[in-house]
């Protein structure tokens, strides 16, 4: 258990594979550093759908120098029927989509929560534009640290980003902000 009374469980993948037992191996070693900290937390949630099994792991970091945690994801998705690990590229191909369209719908993404925080009056155009924006939720490249999912039979990114500005709009973003629905 941790510092806010919640028991911690590992993820395990109980697959019979080379490719699982590396990431068992990878989840177990990121776990024991992650944790020496006893406010950190990863969240776990796992989905099976049709062959494909895909694991996400949600983490809230407390060592920071921030006065906030840092949210980070990481995701792995196997095939069932061979065992292995799929590539982000493999699994890009089971939807028959692209980089290039899964960053078009994260800028979307963005642009619709900056346009929402204008007219909710969290922010104003002529004190931060849509870059400044972008600046304060620390996203340089919409392709940095995506981590695909395949949630209910569709294509989901996880993209970390930070909530937190000096305009105070963290009660804006939800933990669905941080999923892109992709196809």
């Amino acid at each position: 258990e941790n510092g806010q009374d919640l028991r911690i469980e590992i993820p395990q993948v109980n697959i019979d594979s080379n490719d699982a037992d590396l990431v068992n191996e990878a989840i177990l070693d990121f776990a024991d550093s992650f944790l020496t900290d006893e406010d950190n937390l990863i969240i776990y949630d796992y989905q099976v759908n049709g062959k494909i099994l895909s694991l996400l792991l949600k983490m809230f970091d407390y060592r920071s120098e921030y006065d906030y945690p840092v949210v980070s994801f990481h995701t792995y998705n196997f095939d069932l029927d061979e065992g292995f690990l799929l590539t982000d590229q493999e699994v890009l191909d089971l939807f028959s989509t692209t980089t290039e369209d899964v960053s078009k719908t994260i800028e979307e993404k963005f642009h619709e929560f900056y346009d929402d925080e204008v007219a909710l009056g969290y922010l104003v155009p002529q004190q931060c534009d849509y870059q400044c924006f972008l600046n304060w939720r620390g996203v340089d490249n919409y392709m940095d640290n995506v981590y695909y999912y395949v949630k209910n039979g569709k294509l989901v990114v996880y993209k970390a980003f930070t909530i937190y500005s000096v305009f105070g709009e963290e009660e804006y973003f939800t933990d669905s902000s941080y999923e892109f629905n992709i196809k």
